[in-house]
């Protein structure tokens, strides 16, 4: 199984290729872009699954989770749930048109694309591939090798690497793999926390990114230097820091996700709906887009065999 990051994927080609925001332009090159990704992987690891942002459970355990992404838009998009996840995007990007746009094609995409695309309110991109990952290699039957193929170049995946689960960035084209073991680099993670989800690391109060951005003077966090995190990882995180490291982990741990049961039945109802979908619509689809390029290598879009 080939699960994507699509969010990631659709919003780097946005940022890095310098995409004017014309629909017809970011739909050809974000179809192109899965095409390569398709044809590259497919043969190897089966079935490509398109994985969606559609909000997050995580902003009612951590209340700060990702609000400083949101105060740096210039704009933001007019939808009931942040559906498609921003990356560091250029100062003065139409943040409601980038999000039409993207929204637009994820729509298409579940309607007539050849691979399921699963989108749930509540639920982040990161839930929906190590929700199917962890179905995918729990459910395969005796004797059969089943592999996953991650491909996102976020380092969140890190923890979910194992024998059978692989990370591929599309950035540079190569494999990822820890610099450690997957589950120190999820300590180390949950220690140092994610600036750029807004988490500060432990030694920092909760509400520390808030806090730096109303400040008028500046602001830093402590350092964790790297004797601390060997210490803990040996012995443990002092008993005073339990809690922020315990919170920490409450939204960062893919593993032990603690995403409401709601939520995840249904990404697997969405993700069976998609699987019994029929694919025989994509090439009129293609077609009322205007996509002559894409329609001449047709086949490269053909689902992989499950693996």
């Amino acid at each position: 199984m080939i699960l994507v990051d699509f969010s990631a994927i659709a919003f780097s080609q946005l940022v890095n290729g310098n995409l004017v925001l014309q629909e017809d332009l970011i739909r050809h090159t974000i179809l192109n872009n899965l095409r390569a990704i398709n044809v590259k992987h497919r043969h190897n690891y089966g079935q490509m699954v398109l994985a969606c942002d559609g909000g997050s459970w995580r902003e009612q355990v951590f209340p700060e989770y990702k609000w400083l992404r949101k105060q740096s838009r210039v704009q933001t998009a007019p939808t009931p749930v942040d559906t498609v996840d921003d990356l560091d995007a250029p100062v003065g990007m139409d943040w409601a048109e980038a999000f039409r746009i993207l929204n637009t094609l994820v729509e298409e995409l579940s309607e007539y694309g050849q691979w399921p695309v699963v989108r749930v309110q509540g639920a982040e991109g990161d839930d929906v591939i190590a929700l199917l990952r962890k179905y995918h290699l729990q459910t395969a039957p005796p004797f059969v090798d089943r592999k996953v193929l991650i491909v996102s170049r976020d380092r969140d995946f890190m923890q979910l690497h194992d024998t059978d689960t692989h990370q591929w960035d599309p950035m540079t084209e190569k494999f990822m793999k820890p610099d450690k073991n997957p589950d120190y680099e999820l300590f180390v993670k949950c220690v140092k926390g994610d600036g750029g989800d807004g988490i500060p690391n432990i030694l920092s109060p909760q509400d520390f990114y808030k806090q730096k951005y109303y400040s008028t003077t500046p602001m830093r966090q402590p350092s964790v230097s790297t004797k601390k995190l060997e210490e803990w990882w040996k012995n443990g995180i002092p008993s005073e820091l339990e809690d922020r490291y315990k919170l920490n982990k409450s939204v960062i741990d893919l593993q032990q996700n603690l995403m409401p049961f709601e939520i995840g039945q249904k990404i697997f109802d969405t993700f069976n709906a998609q699987c019994a979908k029929g694919n025989d619509r994509f090439l009129t689809y293609l077609i009322s887009k205007n996509c002559r390029n894409l329609i001449e290598r047709l086949t490269d879009f053909e689902p992989g065999d499950e693996k």
